[in-house]
Formats: structure tokens, C-alpha cells, sequence
């Protein structure tokens, strides 16, 4: 499964703190932050349960504001899970 989001930072957040957790993570690719400060990313999971706690994890990260998801690629094989 996968998922891409758009992370929101708080006004004051240390981006750089955040940005670094994220591209540590085995699980999420970062892409480049546009001038808004919204911060396109993909995380992938092998099931909805995991991908929910990627998201969860994200958005209860220092700094974070929001995240938003974009689209969900559900493959027929782990739909159900």
C-alpha cells in the first residue's frame, strides 16, 4: 500500500528536525518542500493498519501541523488487511 501526503509545518517548527526523522524512516520518502512550506511525502506499508500508524507517527511529530493525505494506492492483495 501506499500513500501520498502532504505534511504542514507549525510556524515555529524546526523543519530541519523533522525532515531529518522523516528520510531516517526505512518506510517514508521525502520530496522537496515547495515555497508554502508544505512538504510532499510518500509512505508505504504492507498493510492499512501500518499505513495508518505511519500517518499517526507523522502527524504527532514536534512541529508538525497538519498532514493531509492525497491519494491511497490499495493493491488487491492487502486491501482487506
Amino acid at each position: 500500500m501506499i500513500s501520498s501526503l502532504l505534511v504542514q509545518f507549525s510556524p515555529h517548527a524546526d523543519q530541519a528536525s523533522v525532515l531529518q526523522m522523516l528520510a531516517d524512516h526505512p518506510q517514508i520518502d521525502v520530496g522537496t518542500q515547495v515555497p508554502s512550506g508544505t512538504l510532499p511525502v510518500v509512505i508505504e506499508a504492507e498493510h492499512r493498519g501500518e499505513l495508518n500508524g505511519l500517518h499517526d507517527w507523522i502527524a504527532s511529530l514536534p512541529g508538525v501541523a497538519a498532514v493531509e493525505v492525497v491519494m491511497v494506492y490499495f493493491d488487491s492483495q492487502n486491501a482487506t488487511q
